[in-house]
């Protein structure tokens, strides 16, 4: 493939068409535990260049930020309806 396009490969990934055949048919992804799930999380975070997974907030603080409107955005007045 490197020959035909000219460019490295960046990122292979293993076939395994039992388990994406399964997976699709469940309507489901496939495990992230297996090796091919494990290979798409790699390549993820390959294309996104994330080294490490980011640490979730924790704090009571990380809930209101949903609370909140966006900077910049208005916030909608509605009516309490009763």
């Amino acid at each position: 493939m490197a020959k035909l396009v000219g460019l490295p490969v960046a990122w292979t990934l293993c076939n395994d068409y039992h388990l994406v055949s399964r997976a699709s048919q469940d309507g489901e992804l496939v495990a992230p535990k297996s090796e091919m799930g494990r290979q798409f999380q790699g390549l993820a975070r390959h294309l996104l260049a994330v080294t490490e997974r980011p640490k979730p907030e924790t704090s009571w603080k990380a809930g209101l930020k949903d609370l909140l409107p966006a900077p910049g955005r208005r916030r909608l007045r509605g009516r309490a309806h009763h």
